[in-house]
């Protein structure tokens, strides 16, 4: 039952920031991100995380580094040392998924605006919610469901026994997300209305050439 759940994030939980330049820190809760200028991604240090979660928290933008449409958060979901997937919230131009580490990939989810026309311009609040089921990922904004999918396992970079498998990744945006919380849910089930083939999530020509010019 939900009162049985204990949220993995607590008074001991740390980051770890993959990028030089981060201006990340975690502290009462906390995360921050004050560094508006490039990308930069932080992990949450959480030992016995499985691949059936749900993590939520409150966003706040404080800054953008540029005057793009496509900046904005983003929600590393998966990390294998290599390779990791990002959930993308914009500015302006919607949502979107990508791959990135050993080969960008970024219409892994198509970039739309289909469930999400807001622009999150500095001073914005919102609630973000995760529910990941393997590759089946669902996310929610206050409360709305603007994504809803199931990526191909290729994409499922969530890796078993690895403390640092979610976190947050910056575009030329800085941020802070409070009341952070992750749960692993083993009874989750997903039941995805969007179950796309193969074919569809991956990289065709009329993705590539529609998409790929968006940042």
């Amino acid at each position: 039952t939900a009162e049985e759940k204990v949220n993995l994030i607590n008074e001991s939980t740390t980051i770890h920031s993959a990028s030089p330049h981060s201006n990340a820190s975690f502290e009462d809760g906390v995360f921050k991100e004050l560094n508006p200028v490039g990308s930069h991604l932080s992990l949450l240090e959480i030992p016995g995380l499985i691949n059936q979660y749900s993590w939520s928290g409150d966003v706040k933008i404080l800054e953008y580094g540029n005057d793009s449409g496509a900046s904005g958060v983003r929600f590393c979901i998966g990390y294998n040392g290599d390779n990791y997937l990002n959930l993308i919230l914009t500015r302006k131009v919607g949502v979107s998924a990508e791959k990135l580490g050993t080969g960008a990939e970024l219409d892994v989810y198509r970039l739309t605006k289909d469930g999400f026309d807001r622009e999150l311009n500095p001073g914005t609040e919102f609630h973000f919610e995760i529910k990941k089921q393997g590759n089946y990922v669902r996310l929610l904004v206050d409360g709305e469901v603007v994504m809803d999918t199931a990526f191909a396992d290729r994409y499922d970079f969530f890796t078993p026994g690895n403390d640092r498998n979610i976190g947050f990744n910056s575009s030329n945006c800085s941020f802070e997300v409070r009341n952070i919380k992750v749960y692993n849910e083993a009874e989750l089930q997903l039941d995805s209305e969007h179950k796309l083939t193969f074919d569809e999530l991956a990289l065709g020509t009329l993705a590539r050439g529609r998409y790929s010019n968006w940042y």
